[in-house]
């Protein structure tokens, strides 16, 4: 008999592969079905100049991890928006029992991972 749970969100951040990932290990072992979300932070895109190279490799990674994902019958969700918004609004759509992530030990990544459990809790 499963013991595993209906289905999770797994939020890619700076970790775009699928080996070698704890959280999506995690999140795999626990849900039956994964949903692999990036999000393109509205927040931090704001601050950076229009033709970055940072963006262009994260870009560029990104398709890269998508095609992974389509290579194992799966698809990589690419949104732009505010994850303290985008998370909880996915997760309520989707349905979903868990949002999984590996740990970000930034300022500001704490303060908006602090916002959207905040917010995932309240719902």
């Amino acid at each position: 008999m499963s013991t595993q749970a209906n289905k999770a969100i797994f939020w890619h951040r700076r970790d775009l592969r699928v080996i070698d990932n704890h959280g999506l290990f995690e999140a795999n072992t626990a849900h039956k079905e994964v949903i692999p979300v990036f999000i393109f932070d509205t927040t931090i895109l704001m601050q950076l100049v229009p033709d970055d190279s940072r963006v262009t490799f994260i870009y560029e990674n990104i398709s890269e991890l998508a095609a992974k994902y389509q290579s194992h019958g799966n698809q990589l969700e690419v949104f732009f928006g505010d994850p303290t918004e985008l998370i909880p609004a996915l997760a309520k759509k989707w349905q979903v029992d868990a949002v999984f992530a590996n740990e970000d030990y930034e300022p500001y990544a704490m303060q908006r991972d602090a916002d959207v459990f905040e917010k995932l809790t309240q719902q």
